[in-house]
């Protein structure tokens, strides 16, 4: 298979800096786990685009406003997807969001991953219209769908190991009064947008306590316990697709 040339470019789509930072830790730990080379070398290899307003992600539910903004709607799409059936949730700012790095990518700034992240919030049919929209045409790029259930916080969650006892015990009178695990089943949590108990930013607030690195250790837990903990929370879809679709890209002789 015929190598892409270096640096690959990655761009991310999401609601948040969570999004982002889940996205870009796990891509970046998979990468120079599975491809030895990569080590030391890896941000001569793949470049995490910014946005023209210098942001690290494009803000997906502005997606539709910027192709409106960009007079991209020309090159749009419109009606139903696929074979005449209807938009899903989120079909539409998906669509819009591929279609504004398809005219970068046609310009001459090449993208050859990109990612859309997004929060479920337990809504029949967003994932749906998500991967509508990704299924619609053959994209110049690989894309690759991170989808959060409820939130990204559940991801953080999956890979949480109470650290101590101030920690450890947080954990058992959460579980107690959850009357489940939340570290276990975080897909089970809300996104209530308040003090609910059961709110996974409130879960994952209360899990980590003051610790400043909780988020990224994580990320860096063994990769069997994170997929097993958020398999029902998005994390083993969105690591089934790394391993499949981008670490074959960096794969052969050392480059």
């Amino acid at each position: 298979m015929a190598l892409p040339e270096l640096p690959l470019r990655f761009a991310v789509a999401g609601e948040d800096e969570a999004h982002h930072f889940a996205v870009t830790t796990l891509t970046d730990r998979i990468l120079t786990e599975q491809v030895a080379w990569l080590d030391g070398n890896l941000d001569a290899c793949r470049i995490w685009r910014e946005t023209l307003e210098g942001r690290s992600w494009s803000v997906f539910v502005r997606a539709r406003k910027e192709l409106r903004q960009r007079d991209l709607r020309r090159s749009l799409p419109t009606g139903h997807f696929g074979r005449g059936d209807p938009a899903q949730p989120d079909a539409r700012f998906a669509r819009a969001q591929l279609h504004i790095w398809k005219d970068a990518n046609d310009r001459g700034e090449r993208l050859d991953v990109v990612f859309i992240a997004r929060d479920l919030d337990h809504k029949d049919g967003r994932l749906l219209g998500l991967r509508q929209a990704i299924a619609e045409r053959p994209w110049p790029f690989a894309v690759v769908l991170a989808w959060f259930q409820p939130e990204a916080e559940a991801w953080f969650i999956a890979g949480h190991e109470p650290r101590g006892e101030d920690q450890r015990e947080r954990h058992a009178q959460l579980r107690s009064r959850l009357g489940f695990c939340p570290i276990e089943q975080p897909h089970r949590l809300l996104s209530t947008r308040d003090d609910s108990e059961k709110d996974a930013k409130v879960v994952w607030a209360t899990l980590k306590a003051d610790d400043p690195d909780a988020r990224l250790r994580s990320m860096q837990v063994d990769l069997d316990r994170l997929r097993r903990n958020g398999a029902q929370a998005g994390v083993a879809d969105f690591l089934d697709r790394i391993f499949q679709s981008i670490v074959p890209l960096f794969s052969g002789p050392s480059r």
